[in-house]
């Protein structure tokens, strides 16, 4: 992890365009051993309270479906680790979702988007050394005057390198 996946994801999510565009917008957390009851319940749109009862898959998926049918929804699956959230939960649940629906998934492994037969996708890449040092310029110096770093740059490209090109390192 720690190339940006999570925050282009959220670029996306909040863009003004997303917001307008989407009637319905849902950021879910997948994470390694995610709760398919939690992850209904995040995915619902209403109001918690309706769900209180509610336990099983059984009695949530039908729920889903309804607070979502017709509804043009923009799903976040952040962090998705197996494509068991898809292919097994949410695939049929979110079948009644309106025409030009769109799920963005993050995940570190690229056969899971392939098992949930992804439409598009976009590969992250670590940064090069030259887009790392300018990375860290801007996170070290607040007035944008690269100057004041450059007497650095030798233990600077040193840090850049233990980095190895993943943003979130830096």
């Amino acid at each position: 992890g720690g190339v940006g996946k999570t925050t282009l994801a959220k670029k996306i999510y909040n863009d003004e365009r997303i917001q307008k565009w989407f009637s319905v917008k849902k950021w879910v957390c997948v994470s390694l051993d995610f709760d398919d009851i939690i992850l209904l319940k995040d995915i619902y749109d209403g109001t918690k309270d309706d769900l209180a009862g509610d336990q099983s898959r059984s009695s949530l998926e039908p729920k889903v479906e309804t607070s979502l049918r017709g509804k043009k929804l923009f799903l976040v699956l952040d962090d998705v680790w197996t494509a068991k959230v898809w292919c097994d939960l949410l695939c049929n649940t979110l079948k009644s979702c309106a025409s030009g629906s769109r799920i963005l998934v993050t995940t570190r492994n690229g056969q899971i988007v392939k098992q949930m037969k992804a439409v598009n996708t976009h590969q992250m890449n670590k940064l090069s050394l030259k887009d790392s040092w300018i990375l860290l310029c801007k996170k070290v110096v607040l007035t944008g005057e690269e100057a004041e770093i450059q007497h650095l740059e030798d233990i600077g490209m040193e840090i850049v390198k233990k980095c190895d090109g993943l943003p979130l390192a830096l």
